[in-house]
């Protein structure tokens, strides 16, 4: 483009990207400011406010207060008896439900751990399938998903505040097994898997 057009007050695809950069901002504030109004009225003043704030005045969303978890210790069980009670069921003949019985397992995997192709594959041939072969050296009683002993954890003691913890079951046929479970923003902070070895 030549001088001349440049200051005949035509706009250049920079100074365009900036300004579509600097309306995404302000479309972000007001639908911030909406979202925390109870009124019309209200809603108005937080417009006029945000609109007339610099971008980087916008405010930021309050992140989401954690529910209080009164047995973090059992939850944290309760997902691996379901995860074991998952990997008990046996292999379907037909392959849509035998991803129907994949995707229930990925319900317990860490939003962080899932969601490309990759990851998926990867959690499929390895982490599923090791732990279909192997649920049953987990177990006391093989009918029951629960009968799992976890011989260490770390930390030691699990709080409402832990972000994650590393779980050991022991099992028959090979030394103590980890599992790491940590705590999931996407599903309310509960416990899920972040890595398994079982």
């Amino acid at each position: 483009m030549s001088e001349a057009k440049k200051s005949s007050g035509k706009q250049t695809v920079a100074t365009l990207a900036a300004t579509v950069a600097e309306l995404q901002q302000r479309v972000a504030a007001l639908e911030a400011a909406l979202a925390g109004q109870s009124t019309a009225g209200a809603a108005t003043a937080g417009i006029a406010a945000v609109v007339e704030a610099p971008a980087e005045e916008a405010p930021a969303a309050a992140p989401k207060p954690r529910k209080p978890d009164s047995d973090p210790v059992g939850a944290a069980h309760r997902l691996l008896r379901d995860v074991l009670k998952l990997a008990m069921v046996p292999e379907p003949d037909d392959p849509e439900e035998a991803e129907l019985v994949f995707v229930r397992f990925l319900d317990h995997v860490h939003s962080e751990r899932k969601g490309t192709p990759i990851l998926e594959n990867s959690l499929r041939q390895y982490t599923w399938r090791q732990l279909r072969r192997n649920a049953l050296i987990y177990l006391r009683d093989p009918e029951d998903a629960g009968s799992f002993d976890v011989t260490r954890q770390d930390p030691a003691a699990i709080g409402p505040r832990t972000e994650s913890v590393k779980l050991f079951l022991r099992a028959t046929s090979r030394m103590p097994t980890p599992i790491t479970l940590r705590r999931d923003v996407a599903a309310e902070d509960a416990w899920r898997i972040e890595s398994s070895s079982l």
